[in-house]
Parts: C-alpha cells; structure tokens; sequence
C-alpha cells in the first residue's frame, strides 16, 4: 500500500466520523470539510478523478454548511427526545395534541 492510499483511506474514516458526530458541535462540520479536501488531494494524486472530484464537492457543501450554521441558518439538530412521538395523541372526540402544537380542532 503506498503512502496516498493510506492517508486516504485514514482521510475516509475521519470524514466518517466527523459526520456522525456533527450534531454534537458545529466544529465537526468543519473537519468533516478538512477530511474531504484531505481526501480529494490524495484522489487526485492517485488518479482518481471522479472521487477527487466528489471529495471537492462534498468539501464546498460541508463549508457553506457551516457558515450558515454560523450565521444561525443552519442550526445543529437537537438530539431526538426518546419519549418523543410525533403521532398526534386524542385528548377528546374533536382535539388532537402532538408535540409541535397545543391542540387542533378537526
């Protein structure tokens, strides 16, 4: 294995794991787009076009992610409550109450 498809292929498990953990801190973002751009280079080192390219791509949509996240756009999802529905509960014959509203008449 030569020395490129190492540092690619340790690029790959960063960039995997920085996006599993974006939630958590918009810094993640950020190494997530350092990884792609990591991975893009050792792509195009290798003669790898197509995935170089890929890498580019994924390297501009993770950057403008992050700054609409700080520009409070894009805002980091909250982790989902685990009592959590999102199925509308019957109060009574005509209401119906979910989470996202205090009670709809139907």
């Amino acid at each position: 294995m030569t020395g490129v498809a190492i540092v690619g292929f340790g690029s790959l498990a960063g960039a995997i794991a920085s996006l599993v953990a974006a939630r958590r801190n918009h810094w993640f973002v950020v190494a997530f787009a350092a990884t792609c751009a990591v991975g893009a280079t050792c792509a195009f080192l290798a003669d790898l076009w197509v995935l170089g390219i890929a890498g580019i791509l994924a390297y501009l949509v993770a950057m403008r992610r992050w700054i609409d996240m700080q520009e409070g756009y894009g805002q980091a999802m909250p982790h989902p409550d685990p009592g959590h529905s999102l199925r509308p509960r019957r109060v009574d014959d005509r209401t119906f109450v979910s989470d996202t509203t205090q009670g709809d008449r139907r």
